[in-house]
């Protein structure tokens, strides 16, 4: 991704609960973000270009928003096909030596894996010119690493803690 040294907001979302469509939801960036990714936006008499790089939102909200499981689900991954294991009372997606298939836009547009979505219908968030749905958003460090490595680390380093203050008594 290119240097940007302007980023804007184009949606912050609160409430007591989560909207009821994310279609609804996304409807005023859909409805104006072709006009503005085409012709970009005119400011002080200068044509501006606008392009939307990234969308950064956590993996529950990329989920609810792209209308696909959620990251608990079998073949929830939005990157790649990796159906998923479940170990110890979760599904997990292992390491292994067998490269698997990367999503690709079309994938997502065409529905190909009918297990990775949620609905009949697939996102608006395709409508909006060039941009690829699988790089589009942001990985979520949070759920990624901080909820799922770092509870394992601390149970693994407490664990060592407590062996060895067995062994000194």
């Amino acid at each position: 991704m290119p240097y940007c040294s302007y980023v804007f907001s184009i949606g912050i979302y609160y409430g007591y609960q989560k909207p009821q469509d994310s279609n609804d939801f996304l409807y005023d960036l859909i409805s104006e973000a072709p006009e503005l990714t085409t012709n970009g936006i005119t400011i002080n008499n200068k044509i501006k270009k606008v392009t939307l790089e990234v969308m950064c939102c956590d993996v529950p909200a990329k989920s609810f928003l792209l209308l696909v499981k959620g990251h608990s689900g079998f073949f929830s991954c939005t990157r790649c096909t990796h159906e998923g294991e479940y170990i110890n009372h979760r599904v997990c997606f292992p390491y292994n030596a067998i490269a698997h298939k990367k999503r690709s836009h079309d994938d997502y547009v065409s529905m190909n894996n009918e297990e990775h979505h949620i609905s009949p219908i697939i996102s608006s968030i395709v409508l909006i010119p060039n941009i690829n749905v699988t790089d589009l958003f942001s990985l979520d460090y949070m759920h990624l690493a901080c909820l799922g490595v770092m509870k394992k680390l601390i149970n693994l380093w407490m664990k060592m803690v407590r062996q060895m203050y067995v062994y000194q008594v």
